[in-house]
This record gives C-alpha cells, sequence and structure tokens, in this order.
C-alpha cells in the first residue's frame, strides 16, 4: 500500500497538522511529550504504543504533570492513571500537551492502531482550545463529564448531541457522501443514507473486513449505495465526507452505543484545504478497497 499522507495547514490564527494512519514510527508523538514543560493529559480507549509509554513515563520523572484516563491497555510507570469501569466505554482518543497543543482523532495510541490501522488524527497549536480541552479532562479525571464545544474558525469541536450533528450535515447533501467507517449499524444513519441515494446522491461506503462478516451489509439490497471492502490494515477511521465540503470524523462509529451511551468526541470541519486533504486520503484508501 502507498504511504498515506501528513500534511501541515495554517488555518486562521492557528496551525493544524493532519496525520493519516498507518505510520512507521511514532517519534512525532514522543517528540510531543519530550517537549512539555508542565503537563501532559492522555484519554484513550485504549494504550500500549511502548515509546509512548516510555515518553510519558520520563516526562513525569521529570516533573511533568501527567495524567492517563484509559479504559484498556497498559499503564505507563510512574504515571497517575484513572481506569473507565463505568458500562458505558470511555471511546474518545485525545492528548493535550502545556494546554496548548492537541492531537485529537480516531486513533488510540496503541501499536495496533498507529502502525496497523487506517486513522485520521488532527495535531492543533492553539491555546484557546487547548485550555478548554485541558479543563474537559480535568473533569474526566474528577468523575464529571461535562459538555464540551469549541468552534474557532471552521473545525468544531463536539462531545453531545452528536447524532443530531451529523444527520443534520448529512441531510444537507446534493451530490456526494463518502463514508469510510470500521462499524455503521445506526438506524438513523442508514436511513438517510438510503434517502439520500434515492434523490440521486451519490454514496461510497467504505467498510472494514470485519465489520462485513459481523453486519447485515452482506445482505445489502440494491440500493444504489457503492460498497467497498477495506483489507490491507484494520479500517479504524470515522469518517463523513459529505458533498466534497464538509467532513465529519473523530472517535465515535456510525452506532447507537457510540452516540447514546459512549464519551466520544466528534470533529466537524468545513476548512476548504483541510477537507481537501481529507478528500485525496478518501481517494487514496478507497482505491485500495474491493467489491463484496
Amino acid at each position: 500500500m502507498k504511504a498515506l499522507l501528513l500534511c501541515f495547514v495554517a488555518v486562521s490564527s492557528f496551525c493544524v497538522q493532519i496525520m493519516f494512519t498507518p505510520i512507521e514510527s511514532t517519534d512525532w508523538l514522543c517528540e510531543l511529550v519530550d517537549q512539555a514543560s508542565h503537563s501532559v493529559y492522555v484519554c484513550s480507549y485504549s494504550l500500549d504504543e511502548k515509546s509512548f509509554l516510555h515518553a510519558l513515563s520520563e516526562a513525569a520523572r521529570r516533573g511533568v504533570d501527567v495524567r492517563v484516563i484509559f479504559e484498556t491497555g497498559v499503564a505507563p510507570k510512574d504515571v497517575r492513571v484513572r481506569m473507565d469501569v463505568e458500562s458505558s466505554l470511555l471511546h474518545l482518543k485525545f492528548i493535550v500537551v502545556d494546554g496548548e497543543r492537541i492531537v485529537l482523532g480516531s486513533a488510540n495510541f496503541t501499536e495496533n492502531s498507529l502502525k496497523r490501522s487506517i486513522n485520521d488524527l488532527l495535531f492543533i497549536e492553539d491555546r484557546a482550545v487547548g485550555l478548554q480541552l485541558a479543563s474537559f479532562f480535568d473533569a474526566l479525571w474528577n468523575g464529571e463529564l461535562k459538555r464540551f464545544e469549541v468552534s474557532h474558525g471552521k473545525i468544531l469541536l463536539k462531545n453531545f448531541d452528536l447524532e443530531d450533528l451529523l444527520l443534520k450535515e448529512l441531510s444537507k447533501a446534493s451530490k456526494t457522501v463518502d463514508v469510510a467507517m470500521f462499524a455503521l449499524t445506526h438506524p438513523k444513519v442508514w436511513s438517510m443514507l438510503k434517502i439520500l441515494s434515492s434523490k440521486n446522491v451519490k454514496i461510497r461506503l467504505l467498510v472494514d473486513r470485519w465489520f462485513l462478516n459481523n453486519s447485515m451489509l452482506k445482505n445489502l439490497p440494491d440500493s444504489g449505495i457503492e460498497l467497498r471492502i477495506f483489507e490491507p490494515f484494520t479500517l479504524h477511521t470515522k469518517l463523513f465526507i459529505i458533498d466534497g465540503r464538509v467532513v465529519v470524523s473523530g472517535s465515535a462509529n456510525a452506532t447507537k452505543s457510540a452516540y447514546e451511551r459512549n464519551v466520544e468526541l466528534m470533529m466537524l470541519i468545513r476548512e476548504t484545504s483541510l477537507v481537501q486533504h481529507y478528500r485525496e486520503f478518501f481517494e487514496h484508501i478507497w482505491q485500495e478497497g474491493s467489491e463484496p
């Protein structure tokens, strides 16, 4: 498989870097932690990437406030950790360094997710966004789930009413909807895609082989939706591209559990230059897909 894209884009008053996995090295992630001067907050469903764990431990040993909240995986040594034990999943994935450098998206900070799966991550440098996300993390650390919504320029980050947000954006589609998704079972999302297809909106759906084998997709009726299966790696991204103008991504699969029970973080992106890179990313992985 061809190398995936890494790009840097200046957006408004802050900078955004997009990382598409799989990647061979996590040096960039470790360097981010190594450069921390006072705090590193990590929230991830799973955690086990060895170099990243080592970087967190080293940061803690030099006096940086390093805290990690996770659902499953390996705890870094000498780091304060809390594990989620609620029935709902702590499924969001983000890092905040020094209250101004942020990594977030669909990838867990694990060997498999970063090096053997298809994901998208945003790296944002912005103090206003960083401080609000750090405050959200602090609330989680203390057992409180707060509503979180930050809009900066044409990027929106949000952790509530995710179903409504997605369906509202999908309902506006007039030409195309491209979807790359690990799990898509939400009945309202399926219904919306079928309605759009009936209105001659071109729908392309790329799914993981595991999901195909464990879903009703194998029996998908002739709905006009073009389906391909991605097999080179785990397709772990949660991506919608609407009319080539709007991207909806983040940690949430399109399932009822994700939208109604889990702790998730959705990204809505309207910035043209960023959306263009997502379009190129989708075309790249779409070409790697095969018919079921």
